[in-house]
C-alpha cells in the first residue's frame, strides 16, 4: 500500500480501526512535505503512533519537499539509526558496501574492482555485459545467478536486443522501470546475488552505446 492510497482511501474508510493504531510508514524518505503532515495530523487525531522506517540518503520525494530529511534535521523525535549491514554475506564484497554506505564513492568502488567486479568495455559496454550476463548465466539456463542494472531506457533496449539476439532460453522482465532491478528470473534483492554475480556500472548518456 501507497502512502498516498492510505491517506486518500484508508484512512476515510477505515477511520474507526485508526484509534491507538500504530502506522508504520517504509521508505519514508520518498515523502513529501504535505504527505507527512497528512499523516501526523491523522496520527493525532486517532491518537495513533508512526514510525518512520528509510534512509533520507536513498531515496527522495517526487512532491515537495524533503520531509524526512526535514524530520531529522529539525524535530526532537526519537531516532534509532541501524549501522551493521548483514545483507551482503561476502565479506570483502560487505566491506566495499560499507565504503559506498558511508559516502566514500571512490574507495567502495576501488574495492570492488580489487574483485574485480567492474569492467569498463568503451562505446561496446553492453554487448560486453549481455556477453558475461550470458556466460554468468550459462546461457539463460540459470539467470537467478545474474543481477543486470541498465541506467536508463535507451541502455535497456539496447543490452535486451543483445540477449535476444543470442539463440539460448532467457525469461526476461521488461516490467521494471531503468535505475531499478533488471533481472530475468524471479524478482530477488541485490543482496541475494552471489558473488558469482555480474553487475555492470555505466554512464548515462542520450543515446546509447556512447561512452
Amino acid at each position: 500500500m501507497t502512502l498516498s492510497d492510505f491517506l486518500q482511501n484508508v484512512v476515510p474508510r477505515e477511520s474507526g480501526r485508526l484509534a491507538g493504531a500504530v502506522l508504520i510508514c517504509d521508505e519514508a524518505g520518498l515523502t513529501s512535505n504535505q504527505q507527512g503532515a497528512e499523516l501526523l495530523e491523522v496520527a493525532e487525531r486517532h491518537a495513533a503512533r508512526v514510525l518512520f522506517l528509510g534512509d533520507s540518503r536513498q531515496h527522495s520525494s517526487v512532491e515537495a519537499g524533503d520531509f524526512l530529511r526535514v524530520l531529522e534535521s529539525h524535530s526532537q523525535l526519537h531516532r534509532v539509526e541501524l549501522t551493521a549491514i548483514r545483507r551482503q554475506q561476502n565479506k570483502a564484497y560487505r566491506h566495499a558496501v560499507r565504503w559506498l554506505a558511508a559516502g566514500a564513492t571512490r574507495g567502495g568502488l576501488e574495492r570492488l574492482d580489487q574483485l574485480g567486479w567492474l569492467k569498463e568495455s568503451g562505446a561496446g559496454y553492453l554487448k560486453a555485459a549481455a556477453d558475461d550476463f550470458l556466460r554468468l548465466s550459462e546461457h539463460g539456463r540459470k539467470p537467478d545467478r545474474v543481477l543486470a542494472v541498465t541506467p536508463t531506457w535507451a541502455e535497456h533496449e539496447v543490452f535486451t536486443a543483445e540477449l535476444r539476439a543470442h539463440p539460448c532460453e532467457i525469461h526476461h522482465r521488461d516490467t521494471m522501470s531503468p535505475c531499478n532491478q533488471q533481472r530475468a528470473g524471479p524478482n530477488q534483492g541485490a543482496g541475494a546475488c552471489p558473488p558469482s554475480g555480474a553487475v555492470a556500472l555505466c554512464r548515462s548518456r542520450q543515446r546509447a552505446g556512447e561512452i
